[in-house]
């Protein structure tokens, strides 16, 4: 059997998770732009962005060492996003957080995808072959995490050996 928890020690358990996470959230922002650096397990950003957005949200400073890993930042999403933020504004949900964008996901393979367009034009063979493929999670993280400068070598590797 696994471990026992007392109801007070998940529920200061679930209030710490919960005051990280809101912390992440704002130090996120609205920036869409932010990359996953899975070396240093934190948001991929230069030092000039930490310092303006530690300036705003303090309390995420130990976030630039060590961030919440996308993965689990979706779980936290789903655990935290629509619940009451406080007892005082019953109405306030944390629903009106910036939506979660994964950095591995399907929307920001696309965007790169997009952002190719004179190595992969829209309407190209390659193209429609490089959005099957990106439904594929680990050639999606594959592609995203390559060098920029080669990823249309990438796909044009990838429809070749298919």
């Amino acid at each position: 059997m696994g471990k026992a928890f007392s109801q007070r020690q998940l529920k200061n358990r679930w209030d710490a998770l919960k005051k990280e996470w809101k912390a992440w959230k704002k130090l996120k922002g609205k920036d869409t732009s932010l990359g996953w650096n899975p070396i240093k397990r934190t948001i991929d950003a230069p030092d000039d962005w930490w310092e303006s957005r530690l300036k705003v949200v303090p309390e995420a400073q130990k976030f630039r060492t060590s961030g919440i890993d996308p993965k689990f930042e979706g779980k936290l999403d789903q655990m935290f996003i629509g619940i009451v933020a406080t007892a005082d504004n019953m109405s306030q949900a944390t629903s009106n957080l910036t939506p979660v964008i994964d950095p591995y996901g399907i929307l920001q393979a696309v965007k790169v995808l997009d952002s190719m367009s004179e190595e992969v034009p829209e309407v190209s063979p390659l193209y429609f072959f490089s959005l099957k493929l990106l439904l594929n999670k680990d050639k999606r993280i594959m592609f995203l995490s390559i060098n920029p400068k080669i990823r249309a070598l990438r796909l044009k590797k990838e429809m070749e050996d298919s």
